[in-house]
């Protein structure tokens, strides 16, 4: 798995996000098995993170969101 990952939820769908190193392109990443994986380029841009380990719940998603918003 690569880091970092994005991911992206609301009340009907969520979604993951993999951020691909710079040395690969849409030409020479791996075809993915599922047609339902994309790959897409998105826009740059700049994003705040924040690392934790372990699977986030829903309580620390909020606690970590409020530490980056209110550092």
């Amino acid at each position: 798995m690569t880091t970092p990952v994005q991911m992206d939820f609301n009340d009907t769908v969520s979604s993951m996000s993999f951020v691909m190193p710079a040395e690969y392109n849409e030409n020479n990443l791996p075809k993915p098995n599922n047609p339902e994986v994309k790959i897409e380029k998105t826009k740059e841009e700049y994003i705040a993170a924040i690392r934790f380990g372990g699977f986030a719940s829903d309580e620390d998603i909020s606690e970590y969101s409020q530490n980056l918003k209110n550092p």
